[in-house]
């Protein structure tokens, strides 16, 4: 299977000139992956042009069934669950919930995490260490939905997994406790969920890179700070 990801998106126009590209170089990929954080860019942005911009994608994705879109910790925190700590321009008041009513009709049809063979997909990177607090200390089966792949999360269901502070909560996301839209690499680094190859954004660097993860699998990262371009990976799909 022939798979294009695509890093966090911020509120410009990386998904769209992505999507161009694919459909112009790379059109025989089977599936598109979106790894969120669509709002809160990191320049100063009108609000209407960010939803513009993210109304565009949801009419491609709805079009086109090889879409993938994965939550983001500033989708979920920001405007779903509404911590003002991670909705970085964009703190009160109207504007916000202009974001809110464009991100709620789509949330049913969103992932945490996404898996194709032995890869899997998510905003930031799935740590035991996490899952073994989420089956800890919640009442529901959360391990088991994050490592189906489920989609559909309500609200309440993501403040329980992902407001980032269940067992130990860092500002930076730099310890294994944290949740699969908040670690950082350098904590996934020891602490990866074994048998999987994981392909994350959440971490800005100057280009998509690959490194290796301590229980033998590959990490990529695909934040490569807002520029038009996308990874492909081409995987065996009966790995598992």
């Amino acid at each position: 299977m022939k798979v294009a990801v695509i890093g966090d998106i911020h509120g410009t126009t990386k998904f769209l000139e992505c999507y161009k590209n694919i459909q112009e170089t790379d059109s025989d990929v089977d599936k598109i992956i979106v790894l969120g954080d669509w709002f809160d860019p990191y320049v100063q942005l009108d609000v209407d042009t960010m939803i513009s911009r993210y109304n565009e994608f949801v009419k491609i994705w709805k079009s086109d069934d090889r879409i993938v879109s994965i939550l983001g910790n500033h989708d979920i925190a920001g405007y779903i669950i509404k911590i003002d700590s991670t909705n970085r321009t964009i703190m009160f008041g109207e504007d916000r919930e202009k974001i809110v009513e464009s991100i709620k009709p789509n949330l049913s049809e969103s992932y945490l995490t996404y898996k194709i063979g032995d890869y899997m997909f998510s905003h930031a990177g799935v740590s035991q260490e996490w899952l073994n607090d989420i089956n800890q200390y919640q009442e529901h089966n959360y391990m088991n939905d994050i490592l189906n792949c489920k989609k559909g999360w309500t609200k309440d269901q993501l403040a329980d997994i992902c407001p980032f502070y269940i067992f130990d909560y860092t500002r930076t996301g730099s310890n294994p406790h944290q949740s699969c839209v908040w670690i950082r690499p350098q904590a996934l680094y020891d602490c990866a969920i074994d048998g999987y190859h994981q392909v994350v954004g959440h971490t800005r660097i100057e280009e998509i890179t690959k490194i290796s993860l301590k229980n033998g699998k590959d990490l990529w990262i695909v934040d490569d700070n807002q520029k038009p371009n996308y990874l492909i990976l081409n995987i065996e799909e009966n790995v598992r």
